[in-house]
């Protein structure tokens, strides 16, 4: 099962001078991220596009899909295949349908404006949440600003208010699965 959250922007941090180079421009840090988390109400992380993407068809549009997937072994194939008047009609009928559905598909609302669903992640929060609170599993001391955590839990909560996140880890106190509590 993948994730079911989705990057639908970020927003730079252009107070502060830091920036990194992503392949080969540079690009400012984070100062929010915005998530979409889908719900996964029909048991797929996709649920908030499938909902809109098989949109009903009205009788005028199932006709003409019907009469395009029974004339393309005729007409998409020779003696019609590729200069026969016949073609030309039927490739210019195939053009018109693909831009009616895709102009009337247009209006339909995918997954990036479903704000109802928008989770935000404010990075210096973040950062803040985590010096302030969050202790070391393996030592018990805190991280210090920048400092890098490593995590062994898919779902970890993240850095709470008063309380310390579970299963993180200074690089160095970080248990190998070999070397676990330093016996090998």
């Amino acid at each position: 099962m993948f994730d079911p959250m989705t990057v639908v922007c970020d927003i730079p941090n252009i107070f502060v001078r830091r920036w990194t180079m992503y392949g080969g421009s540079k690009r400012f840090h984070s100062l929010i991220t915005v998530w979409h988390k889908d719900p996964c109400s029909d048991g797929t992380d996709s649920s908030c596009w499938h909902k809109y993407e098989h949109r009903k068809m009205n009788k005028y549009e199932r006709e003409l899909e019907q009469f395009i997937y029974d004339g393309e072994p005729i007409f998409d194939n020779h003696p019609h295949y590729p200069d026969s008047r016949e073609h030309k009609w039927f490739t210019e009928l195939k053009r018109i349908k693909r831009e009616w559905s895709a102009r009337r598909d247009f209006f339909r609302i995918p997954w990036r404006w479903h704000f109802w669903h928008y989770r935000f992640q404010v990075h210096p929060l973040q950062q803040l949440k985590r010096r302030l609170f969050s202790r070391c599993q393996g030592c018990g001391g805190r991280f210090a600003y920048g400092q890098e955590v490593v995590g062994t839990s898919w779902h970890s909560t993240g850095p709470l208010w008063f309380r310390s996140e579970s299963h993180i880890y200074h690089d160095q106190c970080l248990p190998n699965s070999g070397t676990a509590n330093g016996k090998e």
